[in-house]
């Protein structure tokens, strides 16, 4: 839903305000899971969860975007295999650490395993404000126009038209 919302304004405006704005609603989503108890209202968490991934989109196409934009054509490639990467092992070391906390609260929060989520979800709050430092290096402007950007091919080298250039040996 927001997705193609996200990618016309990363058009319009850059990628960091968009990604900003998006771990913003990251954190907004996450708020009511941090603080939910036993009697917590399911609506609540719903609408919570619905505002979280309506900041989680935003936030995955304005890094892409801000990924790619400045990146030579022929380069593209791997720079798309290195950012799968890197993402697949943030995604799998980031929920790696979530659950080592989430188990190391249940452990020690015997009779109220709902603080034990809490303080997961906080955590999960604190990364997602620590994204926002990544975020801010991200291009603020808009990217260039078609065929302004490096990813045009570079010039022709300019030849003399008197004839008197030297050769290399």
């Amino acid at each position: 839903m927001t997705r193609n919302i996200a990618g016309k304004l990363t058009d319009r405006i850059g990628p960091r305000p968009v990604a900003v704005a998006g771990l913003v609603l990251t954190v907004t989503g996450t708020l009511a899971f941090a603080w939910a108890g036993p009697a917590a209202s399911e609506w609540l968490l719903g609408a919570s969860l619905l505002i979280r991934g309506a900041g989680l989109a935003p936030v995955t196409i304005a890094v892409g975007a801000g990924t790619y934009r400045d990146i030579p054509i022929p380069s593209v490639q791997d720079a798309s295999m290195t950012a799968r990467i890197i993402q697949q092992l943030g995604g799998s070391l980031g929920s790696a650490v979530l659950a080592a906390i989430l188990a190391g609260a249940l452990a020690s929060h015997h009779a109220a395993p709902a603080l034990a989520f809490d303080l997961a979800f906080r955590w999960a709050i604190a990364f997602t404000t620590a994204a926002l430092i990544p975020a801010v290096l991200l291009p603020a402007a808009k990217a260039p126009a078609a065929g302004q950007g490096r990813a045009r091919p570079p010039a022709a080298p300019p030849t003399s038209k008197t004839g008197n250039h030297r050769s290399l040996p």
